[in-house]
């Protein structure tokens, strides 16, 4: 390339040839390094997909055996629970007298509490089972998302090389490869969720806490078996659940995670979308605690 003095747009054509040549060899030697990486990692990306998605059926089957399991453990808590608990109802159908009320009645409320204690208590091996397996499927989900990553880098290394190479079709280059820095953007915006939900269910978290918006009662019930719910919270998270009843409406579900505070849920309708959160007994809130 030395050998080649510029004294028109031919020899200046000439030298860029010869340049980009060279630049060329150099590129394919590394490009060839880099494709052995990449294939090996599209290969690992595609078993562990193939694994993810043989996990969460199954783990899918374990929550739909779950429901039903918990249906048939309700029936009988409440039996027991109607049986060795005084209500005012059983005032009302003059099955017992306002004294015995006031001596050993509960509310509604407590009654309902009581009911979702006694299934939590039946059902606790089986709940932590599935919430296991739950965060394993979470940790293999923050490996692939970090592998798909690595693809969408390695993918990227031409790209870069030619824009440095050409530095005059630099911007037509970049524009070209706008779709795939998305797609870069979106794997490190699911590995920073990933890696956030991680900490969360290994109680430390990333921020403040976590939020499901405008999500369907069958939704809310399954994030039950999400292991970034405290342990401590599932029995109010239940709790407050029992307050909604209608299929079609949809809430709104915080959790907050305050460092040095302890954890609390929050759960009320999406406003402005279907029926009323159904109330039981009085208007009341149905936080659990107020966010300091």
């Amino acid at each position: 390339m030395e050998g080649i003095t510029i004294e028109s747009i031919g020899d200046l054509v000439k030298k860029a040839a010869v340049r980009w040549k060279e630049q060329t060899e150099k590129r394919k030697a590394h490009e060839a390094q880099l494709k052995e990486v990449l294939d090996n990692a599209i290969i690992e990306e595609s078993k562990l997909h193939k694994k993810i998605v043989s996990e969460k059926k199954a783990v899918n089957l374990l929550q739909q055996e779950y429901f039903k399991l918990e249906k048939s453990v309700e029936k009988e808590a409440k039996k027991t629970v109607e049986k060795e608990q005084l209500t005012a109802a059983d005032v009302e159908s003059g099955k017992i007298t306002l004294k015995q009320f006031q001596a050993q009645g509960i509310s509604e409320k407590k009654k309902k509490n009581l009911i979702v204690e006694k299934i939590l208590q039946e059902l606790e091996h089986s709940l932590n089972l599935i919430r296991i397996k739950r965060k394993k499927i979470l940790q293999k989900e923050l490996k692939l998302a970090k592998l798909q990553r690595k693809v969408f880098r390695l993918s990227l290394f031409p790209g870069e090389v030619l824009s440095k190479a050409y530095e005059e079709q630099k911007d037509f280059v970049d524009r070209e490869m706008t779709v795939l820095y998305q797609d870069v953007a979106t794997a490190d915006s699911n590995t920073k969720l990933l890696e956030h939900q991680l900490h969360l269910s290994e109680g430390k978290g990333l921020s403040a806490g976590h939020r499901w918006d405008r999500i369907s009662l069958e939704k809310a019930q399954r994030i039950l078996f999400d292991p970034i719910i405290p342990e401590s919270l599932i029995a109010d998270f239940k709790q407050q659940l029992q307050e909604f009843q209608d299929p079609e409406e949809l809430i709104n579900i915080v959790l907050h995670m305050p460092g040095g505070k302890d954890p609390s849920i929050e759960i009320s309708p999406s406003l402005g979308y279907g029926p009323k959160k159904i109330k039981p007994d009085k208007k009341k809130s149905i936080q659990t605690k107020d966010l300091k």
